[in-house]
């Protein structure tokens, strides 16, 4: 008994420890998801009825890269964004540029617009052009991209 009254003081922080160990435990098990769940969570629901394929996305690339302003173009989907990067010539302006990428919404259907948010990217093949990159953002509510403002 005299032993346990040295090492009394030990006994009851190494309990309180071993306690709020616990508790510490617990606590971060429950704000960690289940790793069954994808990265989306349930934002994603509804994506089938909508769903752009790869096909589509090489078709879209295809006809950017039609048109002789278009250096190199690519497209592929993020969640619910849809990314579309293109490269272009030195000589394009500001307003080419973004016709470029609004023209090209005309291959998306009404259903898709109001499902997928849109990025573009656009940079030019002359690297020391003041004027690039160019960035637009449209929202699924959005009718029109917002531009980042470098003219």
């Amino acid at each position: 008994m005299t032993s346990l009254k040295k090492y009394r003081g030990l006994i009851i922080i190494l309990t309180c420890i071993l306690i709020l160990l616990l508790v510490f435990v617990f606590a971060i098990d429950s704000l960690v998801t289940d790793g069954s769940e994808t990265v989306y969570g349930t934002r994603l629901e509804g994506i089938e009825a909508v769903a752009i394929t790869g096909d589509r996305l090489v078709v879209i690339s295809t006809k950017l890269k039609d048109n002789d302003n278009v250096v190199d173009a690519n497209t592929y989907i993020t969640g619910r964004i849809v990314k579309i990067i293109i490269e272009v010539n030195s000589d394009v302006t500001y307003v080419t540029s973004k016709s470029i990428i609004e023209n090209i919404m005309t291959m998306f259907s009404e259903d898709e617009q109001a499902y997928y948010d849109f990025e573009a990217y656009v940079t030019c093949h002359d690297e020391e052009d003041e004027l690039y990159p160019i960035i637009g953002y449209k929202h699924k509510t959005s009718l029109n991209f917002n531009w980042t403002n470098n003219s």
